[in-house]
């Protein structure tokens, strides 16, 4: 016989075995006639009391399965609940780049920020065979007879072209890169000894990670790496494809190994967003709860179409202050994959946010901002294929602006040194820039501040009022900074004691430089645009040549300067393109650089115009894009340094097709100049750059 109170118990028993309920409260009647009044039970939830989704700025930890479960599961039930963006972020010294190719003669390279650190891009060359990576897509065609519109998708692939006797091109080979029914995005190529790393992407997520888009939102993620034997290069073939789950943040080579930075949120079958009521809210902590670790981790598949966890939660890091109360829903992943044995994969996690690299080649640091207003770094240590996490920094400010952010990055010895920009509310001055520099302290895993400018000593400001930064480089001892909003101040700063930093001198003219490449310790090269500072209006004047700036007539367009640092800062000579613009200016792989003697530099960057006709018949402006590599000669030879244009290789082009220039490329080698246009060559040469052959 059961009892009242039994009955009581066995209703409680039933209602936490079937979980909660939409409503506040749940109601049980009491089928004893003797005391009908109803009995009424709190709801029952596992769901434990959580802080708010937010990205820590703290140096990380390593720490068990159990810890980490529960810091990634917080996070992956706390970023179902609502989708404010709270938790996205929002966003060294120079190589010479001279190499000797088998005929003796130098060539260029792709530039990059640190010597002994390559840098993917979609042109690679070694003095005999010329890779040129192109993006698939689709056709679309209209078939007249069916009055029927086709779409028929290709893939990408990389052209392989040799150089021949005559110094023309011949395309020898042709790598298919992707699934040609979901056209690919080839974001990148790295060409070593013997092999070509190709990285890519699906069509289908291959959106940016530039500041202001999510890097997390769930969706395909999917990323893969493909390695060529090019020991034959017409006969190269495939040696491994691997699949990765992820986005590509970046990705850097060393050695024989391939560097990877990418991100990675898991996607769960059956998770509720922005769940209603609590019920569902339940629901969804059950399934996260549920959920094996290893299965909410990214995974790659290697060429044998297995799978395999690229991480495991014991190497995986969290935020150092992190509780049983927090979590976070992203995943980002530091992999190093040997090129000459693509089965040797390393990689390690961070269960926070990363939004760009700076990379030595040995050290390896990750950093991202917080709405602009506050900044964490994370150091790790690169040897061969280990990687260990060193140390950690948080500071208020960001490092993004309108150049590249990790050329605000600079480790010598010791010293990381990075350039800092506070947004301030204030109306009279909206920027507070900082030179920081920062020491690694073994014992508490700091990056501790060990100076910055302005300070006590030298009060000065980097930049004037309402000033932003538009360019850092720095070489050797010196460090160089653009600021600008109507006129262009070059800050030169003295770096010989990282502990006691200062503005040396400074040098104002018109318009700006938003790329600076150091050529010596005397000289340095800016690029950029020429700007009325009375008016701030955009050019739609046309191409015309290269115009020497006078003191008359302010040019605007696209601009190449020459100044002289080695002592008060000096402009030698500049050349401005009426309405023009080069992709060099925020992309450094699209300038072109060789270095035949210590006091001959020569430079070759595409600049793109436009103008504009009248149809007289249907009284409407037709535009039309001028695109041309220009070319420039660097003599530095004891004070008579010059600035000379050199000439320009300009196509005649299929107007039909209208490629842009934001991916042109060129190569140096010796007297020779071939010019990367869409998916086009030409060939010219250095004395003659108008007798254009191609093209190929």
């Amino acid at each position: 016989m059961y009892t009242k109170s039994s009955l009581v118990i066995l209703s409680v028993i039933g209602l936490i075995g079937c979980g909660g309920s939409d409503s506040p409260t749940e109601t049980i009647i009491d089928p004893d006639p003797i005391t009908p009044d109803p009995v009424i039970i709190p709801p029952v939830s596992t769901v434990p009391q959580l802080n708010e989704l937010t990205i820590s700025l703290k140096p990380l930890k390593s720490v068990n399965e159990t810890d980490f479960a529960t810091h990634y599961k917080n996070g992956l039930y706390l970023a179902a609940m609502k989708d404010d963006g709270i938790r996205y972020f929002t966003s060294g010294d120079t190589s010479t780049q001279e190499t000797s190719a088998s005929g003796g003669e130098s060539f260029s390279e792709t530039i990059t920020q640190e010597v002994g650190v390559d840098e993917a891009d979609r042109v690679k060359y070694d003095g005999d065979f010329l890779y040129i990576a192109n993006n698939g897509g689709y056709i679309h065609a209209l078939d007249t007879a069916t009055n029927i519109a086709t779409t028929t998708p290709y893939s990408a692939n990389v052209r392989v072209l040799k150089k021949q006797d005559n110094d023309t091109l011949a395309t020898v080979n042709t790598l298919n890169v992707g699934d040609e029914k979901n056209p690919t995005n080839i974001d990148g190529l790295y060409l070593s000894e013997g092999k070509l790393s190709v990285l890519s992407s699906s069509n289908s997520n291959a959106w940016s990670t530039e500041p202001g888009f999510s890097i997390w939102y769930p969706g395909p993620q999917i990323f893969n790496v493909s390695l060529f034997d090019t020991t034959t290069p017409v006969a190269a073939n495939e040696i491994a494809d691997l699949t990765i789950d992820g986005y590509v943040i970046s990705s850097r080579r060393v050695d024989n190994n391939l560097i990877i930075i990418s991100s990675y949120s898991t996607e769960i079958e059956g998770l509720i967003r922005f769940p209603q009521n609590d019920k569902e809210q339940q629901a969804n902590y059950d399934l996260i709860q549920k959920a094996d670790i290893n299965t909410l981790l990214p995974q790659y598949t290697d060429a044998d179409g297995v799978k395999h966890n690229l991480v495991t939660a014991e190497n995986c890091f969290i935020p150092e202050d992190a509780t049983d109360a927090d979590g976070y829903d992203g995943i980002v992943t530091l992999t190093t994959i040997n090129i000459d044995d693509p089965s040797e994969i390393t990689s390690i996690c961070i269960n926070s946010a990363v939004q760009g690299i700076y990379a030595t080649p040995g050290s390896v640091y990750t950093y991202g901002s917080v709405d602009q207003k506050s900044t964490v770094i994370h150091k790790f240590s690169m040897d061969g294929q280990s990687i260990d996490y060193k140390a950690s920094t948080s500071f208020a400010g960001h490092v993004f602006g309108r150049g590249q952010s990790n050329l605000r990055f600079s480790e010598q010895g010791d010293y990381l040194r990075v350039v800092v920009t506070k947004n301030n509310d204030d109306a009279d001055d909206q920027f507070e820039h900082q030179l920081k520099v920062f020491s690694e302290n073994d014992t508490t895993n700091e990056l501790e501040l060990v100076a910055q400018l302005p300070n006590d000593d030298h009060p000065e400001k980097l930049g004037k009022d309402n000033e932003d930064i538009y360019a850092v480089r720095y070489f050797g001892n010196k460090g160089y900074i653009v600021t600008f909003l109507s006129r262009d101040p070059l800050y030169v700063l003295n770096l010989e004691d990282n502990t006691q930093p200062y503005i040396e001198s400074s040098l104002e003219i018109i318009g700006y430089s938003s790329y600076l490449h150091p050529i010596s310790e005397n000289f340095i090269l800016g690029i950029g645009q020429n700007i009325d500072p009375d008016r701030f209006t955009n050019p739609t004047i046309p191409q015309g040549d290269a115009v020497e700036s006078t003191t008359g007539e302010i040019v605007e367009g696209a601009k190449i300067a020459l100044f002289d640092v080695s002592g008060e800062p000096r402009l030698v000579k500049e050349f401005v393109f009426e309405g023009g613009y080069t992709a060099a200016e925020y992309n450094y792989h699209a300038l072109t650089y060789l270095k035949v003697s210590d006091d001959k530099h020569l430079f070759a960057m595409p600049i793109e115009s436009w103008d504009s006709t009248v149809d007289v018949a249907t009284d409407s402006v037709i535009w039309n894009s001028n695109s041309a590599l220009e070319l420039f000669e660097v003599n530095i030879s004891g004070a008579n340094a010059e600035l000379i244009h050199a000439g320009s290789v300009a196509p005649s082009y299929d107007t039909d097709n209208y490629y842009g220039s934001w991916n042109d490329r060129a190569v140096i080698h010796g007297d020779l100049i071939y010019y990367i246009h869409g998916a086009d060559v030409y060939k010219s040469t250095w004395q003659l750059p108008q007798e254009i052959v191609g093209p190929f």
